[in-house]
């Protein structure tokens, strides 16, 4: 979340952008979560309202797809997150800005792809 709001314009460091996380958390719109086995924090959770909630805002205000559909205009969003089937599922690539790594472990894509990415201004991959 951090670097996506740097990438973003939210935050211009790290520092702002983990202050802008610990207030998330004492306004408790997240919850501290361990895996199981692990005794460190790894993953943060949201109450499905406020999650619905933050989602309906996203797509009224033309944020960010979730469902990877076009738009009321027939644009495809400028952001995107790769959650299954990688890239296949993006349908312009010259128009995207942002695009995210949620879960996929093992990133099969056409190099090609990146070469139509004239306008990506965020990319994270993720971490493995």
């Amino acid at each position: 979340m951090i670097y996506w709001w740097i990438g973003e314009g939210f935050a211009t460091t790290e520092q702002i952008a983990n202050d802008l996380f610990i207030n998330l958390f004492v306004e408790r719109f997240i919850e501290p979560m361990c895996k199981m086995g692990s005794f460190a924090v790894n993953i943060w959770k949201m109450d499905p309202f406020v999650r619905s909630l933050v989602i309906e805002i996203a797509k009224t205000s033309s944020f960010f797809d979730f469902d990877h559909d076009d738009d009321d205009d027939g644009n495809v969003t400028s952001r995107a997150c790769l959650i299954a089937n990688g890239l296949t599922k993006i349908q312009d690539f010259e128009k995207l800005n942002t695009l995210f790594n949620v879960n996929e472990s093992i990133l099969e894509f056409n190099p090609e792809f990146f070469s139509k990415m004239k306008k990506l201004f965020v990319l994270y991959l993720g971490r493995w």
